[in-house]
């Protein structure tokens, strides 16, 4: 899965079973992705099964897809896992933001729909102080340009809007447990 705050400058990809489709010579594809600069050749669909990690690192933050079984097209952007946990490590985050769901669903590089969500941000990830339980789930991101007291524009040195990227939890039914 792709994250915010920039392009994705690192996909690491660990799983016991991989299939991968591409065009052209699959050899070819694991004989670059051997090298140090990884493969970038073409477009990829990805079925992953057994203790699968996704990782995606930006200059910002990194994003952390743990599961049973996952379908990833590279391509588009586009994921389904099941039995999900998505660890996203931020800047702006004092503790790593942890999400739970039996199915996670990324409908495109912004957008990321869960069902029976659970929602934590602790030190101890195997037990939680305080979890958020939803039924029905999105995070959504968002570029929105800074703005200070609510109304006065931010600019860089070079006079430019600065932009910030958020992202906006939606939960329905939601449900605060300790």
């Amino acid at each position: 899965p792709t994250t915010p705050a920039g392009k994705p400058t690192t996909l690491d990809i660990e799983a016991d079973r991989i299939v991968v489709w591409t065009k052209g010579n699959g050899q070819n594809l694991f004989n670059e992705m051997k090298g140090p600069q990884g493969a970038d050749s073409g477009a990829h669909e990805i079925y992953m099964s057994g203790h699968v990690e996704l990782r995606t690192r930006t200059t910002k933050e990194v994003e952390t897809l743990r599961c049973d079984e996952c379908y990833y097209d590279v391509r588009r952007g586009v994921a389904v896992a099941r039995k999900a946990d998505l660890e996203i490590q931020s800047g702006k985050l004092s503790r790593p933001l942890r999400a739970w769901t039996e199915e996670l669903i990324q409908v495109n590089p912004k957008l990321y729909k869960m069902n029976n969500l659970a929602v934590h941000s602790s030190t101890l990830p195997s037990d939680p102080g305080l979890v958020f339980n939803t039924n029905d789930a999105t995070i959504e991101e968002r570029q929105v340009e800074r703005n200070y007291l609510g109304f006065i524009p931010a600019y860089d040195k070079e006079g430019k809007r600065i932009v910030d990227t958020e992202r906006i939890f939606t939960g329905w039914n939601l449900v605060a447990r300790m």
